[in-house]
């Protein structure tokens, strides 16, 4: 972007016009953003992939100075300030870094604080920690960082807690689709589909069809048909799906298939038809097998609830 090396001309020009105002002196171009300001101009994009990763650039056409970082961190854009100011500047055109939390805001560490009791002394010392946060007074989570709470519980087996937040959130907001999809999702993966559809159901309602609600009762009705059809998968089937996927293993054992992502744990697979498998561990991500005639299965396809898929070849 800097030189305009490996794009053409058009395309370059393109990503640096502003197609439309955000708000004064910022504008959304061609898959970045672009500010104005009086030191100049700076085009910058941040995103991630909903899971592990994090990542910011921006830069400077005038004094030829970028910067790009990345992270294993779904937080990792509470650093954009503190790695962008002493590369770019801190003179507008720098406004739009003050959109991104930072790591030492006073409400982050707040909301840090009850993650970190939760992990390191379990359920009771983050409802204390919590309450503690909720009656300083110097600090107030908002609804997003309850949200995140509740998502952060659930993903660490502390579903009871979850459903408590947020309920409780649901009770302070309940006009809030967000909210109920959040208790939604808290509620499927404590196992209480039925709860989770009605919570999802009432999102449904609150913001149409404009947002994830309908995906989600999709998604827990599959899982609960799976479950009363109790799909069985031949042996000869399963061999045919083990092997190796890039970084994804798929092994059989004792007439069960296994997967593991990396150097993550390894999680049985939930047969839910012939070709696919809900990961145990994470019931959020399942796995079709696309194989051809009756040989060994080609690829996989890793299908996320939020509607995201990651394909991953057999490598052998």
């Amino acid at each position: 972007m800097l030189t305009g090396r490996g794009l053409s001309p058009t395309m370059w020009k393109a990503f640096l016009t502003p197609v439309r105002a955000s708000s004064p002196g910022l504008y959304v171009g061609l898959g970045i953003r672009v500010e104005d300001g009086p030191a100049g101009c700076t085009f910058y994009h941040s995103g991630n992939n909903g899971r592990r990763f994090t990542s910011y650039m921006s830069g400077d056409l005038e004094k030829g100075l970028g910067l790009v970082y990345f992270t294993n961190a779904y937080n990792g854009t509470t650093l954009v300030e503190a790695l962008a100011s002493p590369v770019m500047g801190d003179e507008d055109p720098a406004r739009h870094r003050a959109a991104f939390d930072r790591y030492d805001d006073p409400r982050l560490l707040a909301l840090q604080s009850v993650q970190r009791a939760a992990v390191e002394a379990g359920a009771d010392a983050a409802r204390e920690q919590l309450r503690a946060v909720g009656e300083s007074g110097g600090t107030r989570l908002s609804l997003d960082d309850t949200l995140e709470l509740g998502a952060f519980f659930a993903g660490r087996e502390l579903a009871r807690l979850s459903i408590e937040v947020l309920e409780n959130t649901v009770a302070g907001a309940p006009d809030s689709a967000r909210a109920h999809l959040a208790l939604g999702r808290a509620l499927e993966s404590a196992g209480d589909f039925r709860a989770a559809i009605v919570s999802y159901r009432r999102a449904l309602t609150l913001e149409g069809d404009t947002g994830d609600a309908r995906r989600q009762i999709e998604w827990v009705q599959d899982r609960l048909a799976a479950r009363a059809e109790s799909v069985v998968v031949p042996q000869r089937t399963l061999e045919r799906y083990a092997g190796q996927y890039q970084e994804r293993a798929i092994t059989v054992r004792g007439g069960r298939l296994y997967y593991r992502d990396g150097a993550k744990p390894e999680s049985p697979l939930a047969p839910m038809d012939m070709d696919l498998f809900e990961v145990e561990a994470d019931p959020t991500l399942r796995i079709r097998f696309v194989a051809h005639a009756a040989g060994p299965a080609a690829k996989i396809i890793g299908m996320y609830s939020d509607g995201t898929t990651e394909v991953s070849v057999r490598s052998r």
